[in-house]
């Protein structure tokens, strides 16, 4: 099988999660480990080489953790009546 793309087979390097990592945005809640964003941001000169290993590893043995697929949704009241379950199914937008 040829290889069309050779740079999808290039090891992350601490540049690359560095560079991940501050493109994050700031005021998001934590997920479901409980970190939020500042705290990957403003570590990640201690996180990267942690972090890079940790992907490299991932990609060589081709294992995807379960949980980095899940997530949290909370819903957030903005207008409307808080009584009435109706007006959410029936006038989002």
């Amino acid at each position: 099988m040829e290889i069309l793309f050779n740079e999808h087979d290039l090891p992350f390097t601490e540049d690359d999660i560095e560079q991940g990592l501050t493109s994050l945005h700031d005021g998001k809640s934590a997920g479901p480990d409980l970190l939020i964003n500042e705290f990957r941001i403003n570590g990640k000169h201690v996180f990267s080489s942690y972090l890079t290993l940790l992907f490299n590893k991932i990609f060589e043995i081709g294992y995807f953790p379960e949980q980095w697929s899940e997530g949290l949704i909370v819903p957030i009241h903005k207008k409307g009546s808080l009584s009435e379950v109706d007006y959410f199914m029936y006038n989002s937008a």
